[in-house]
């Protein structure tokens, strides 16, 4: 969403609801070609019966049978003087909180739990499990609240309980609840757990790539029921990475059937279209390399060769890294069974292979990887998260080629005849529009060449690496943020930047084009802000949002209703709760 082609308005109305409840409700208004288009509106909730001012706390939505809007628990947090760990719920049709005293302690009016804030709870079911957070100490334990009784209880679990931690966070994944990060009692961390709350199990699950830096204070949530976003936080400043923790993708998907237990991966993510990978194939003989050599001699800044990896020795004048990847044969074999490879062969008693990591290098230095490989190879890449484009070039005819081979005297009738056979191979495939985009006859070498350029669209002489350039919004980093998702756009509001500044900006990290990612990096990500603080005229906009805040809490209340309580200001916790009413157009 541009900032700078559009006129914002805003307007603010007060109306009289049921029951004599007072709401106010702000809306932020987007004028474009299509006419006035609310972005979002803020309304007042819990008129009737309001939070104390609290942060660090809590909220978890629990869902009746029957459907319907959830109701939310408030759970701890700073800001009050009571000694004993809070529970509030808002009932959204009354558009009130209330405070419960769990069943167990209804005589003595006390908790048998102490207070805590910088936890993490999660809702599961008719149960809210609340993990860890700071009382005196950093905690561990885990407590469950069953919202049925109004009462707490500490469960028994199997497995290995996650280290003692605090402004971590805890995202629902099904009937599993993921764990991430947050505040040890010595450092940061950065590893994950899951509990199973089915079995009441907890697991440390295998973990396929790099993982961020150890952080707390960051948020997390969930995309698409497949991978959970991870966005800013602590570390020794305040960050503005972004990363997927991959826990139900495809990916994920068959390296737990392959491994045979939980596993999670990895990915890291980049803003904006990476330059498009090409898969060049083609018979020996065809003309292929010509082709490529051309590409590179007319657009030496557009295009790149990945680089391979091999499990053999160097020879004379190779140097690690530019000609090839050296490893070993285990690590690579474990490698391409983690599915980090786009495909590999074994040659001669040497593993050869592209790793994604390594198309994906060519991109970040803005290039274009070509790929020149067989069809094998070829089915490998189309089988994985790259998106490349897929050109066959062939000859007019296999006559041709035969003639091109014997001109070319310089292999043996023995080789001859097996590339020969090996051509018969790959040309029966060149009209498979399953795996090939494009099909290139190479019966003249120039015209040949100028299709191949209007296929990449280079036939202008214009360069262009198959990336549409444009100015990418770079968000400050900050951490004590909030994240929710409406459709697939991530809002991130409020925080602590990096420089000290608390701020009530509203962030929109949009991932409807989103592609690739574990075991390489996911792209195709653009941020956007919803709330401008100028226009091209540079008139500035005041915005009609809550006040700057961060550690307060958000949770989902339908598809495109958000509420948002409490938080600390920099001076002082705060006490309203709002309802974040979004257009589904955002």
């Amino acid at each position: 969403m541009g900032l700078r082609d559009k006129q914002w308005t805003t307007a603010l109305t007060i109306s009289a609801a049921a029951a004599g409840i007072s709401l106010v409700a702000y809306k932020v208004y987007r004028r474009g070609s299509r006419g006035k288009q609310t972005l979002y509106s803020l309304q007042y909730a819990g008129s009737r019966g309001s939070l104390p001012a609290l942060y660090e706390h809590t909220l978890s939505p629990v869902y009746s049978k029957a459907g319907g809007s959830p109701k939310v628990y408030c759970i701890g947090g700073h800001g009050t003087s009571a000694e004993h760990l809070e529970v509030w719920v808002l009932d959204s049709a009354l558009n009130k909180w209330t405070e419960i005293l769990p069943a167990s302690t209804h005589d003595t009016g006390a908790s048998v739990f102490v207070k805590r804030f910088r936890h993490a709870a999660a809702g599961v079911g008719n149960a809210i499990y609340v993990f860890g957070g700071y009382t005196s100490k950093t905690m561990g334990d885990v407590l469950k609240f069953d919202t049925e009784k109004e009462q707490w209880s500490t469960p028994s679990f199997i497995g290995q309980l996650p280290s003692p931690r605090s402004a971590h966070t805890a995202t629902v994944v099904g009937k599993k609840v993921v764990v991430f990060g947050g505040s040890g009692e010595e450092s940061a961390l950065n590893d994950v757990h899951i509990l199973d709350t089915v079995t009441n199990t907890w697991t440390s699950p295998t973990v396929i790539g790099l993982p961020p830096s150890p952080r707390c204070f960051h948020s997390a949530v969930l995309l698409n029921e497949e991978r959970i976003v991870i966005y800013g936080g602590y570390t020794s400043t305040a960050e503005s990475d972004i990363w997927f923790l991959e826990v139900d993708t495809p990916y994920v998907k068959a390296q737990r059937e392959s491994l045979g237990k939980e596993v999670v991966a990895w990915s890291k993510g980049v803003l904006g279209n990476s330059p498009q990978p090409v898969v060049i194939c083609g018979p020996s003989g065809v003309g292929k390399g010509t082709l490529i050599g051309k590409l590179m001699k007319d657009f030496p800044t557009e295009f790149g060769f990945s680089v391979s990896h091999t499990t053999r020795q160097p020879r004379n004048m190779e140097r690690a890294g530019v000609h090839y990847h050296f490893t070993e044969r285990p690590m690579m074999e474990a490698a391409i069974k983690e599915g980090k490879f786009l495909e590999s062969a074994d040659v001669h008693g040497n593993l050869y292979g592209t790793s994604i990591l390594a198309v994906e290098a060519v991109a970040d230095a803005g290039k274009r990887c070509i790929l020149d490989i067989d069809v094998q190879g070829a089915e490998l890449v189309k089988k994985s998260t790259l998106n490349a484009l897929f050109i066959f070039i062939s000859p007019p005819s296999f006559q041709e080629l035969e003639a091109r081979l014997r001109g070319r005297g310089t292999e043996t009738e023995d080789q001859i005849q097996k590339r020969l056979k090996n051509a018969k191979i790959e040309m029966d495939r060149s009209t498979d529009t399953t795996l090939f985009d494009h099909l290139v006859i190479n019966d003249n070498i120039d015209v040949a060449y100028e299709q191949l350029k209007k296929i990449m669209g280079l036939d202008n002489a214009a360069t262009s690496n198959g990336c549409h350039k444009r100015e990418e919004l770079q968000p400050d980093g900050r951490s004590g943020h909030s994240s929710s998702v409406v459709n697939s756009k991530v809002l991130v509001y409020g925080g602590l930047t990096d420089g000290g500044r608390t701020t009530n900006e509203m962030l929109i990290l949009d991932t409807s084009k989103l592609t690739n990612g574990a075991p390489g990096t996911t792209r195709g990500l653009a941020w956007s802000s919803a709330v401008p603080k100028c226009d091209a005229r540079k008139y500035l906009y005041l915005s009609p949002t809550l006040s700057p805040r961060y550690n307060h809490r958000v949770v989902s209340l339908s598809p495109t209703e958000i509420l948002l309580s409490g938080g600390f200001d920099g001076k002082q916790a705060l006490n309203d709760s709002v309802i974040l009413k979004v257009d589904e157009r955002l």
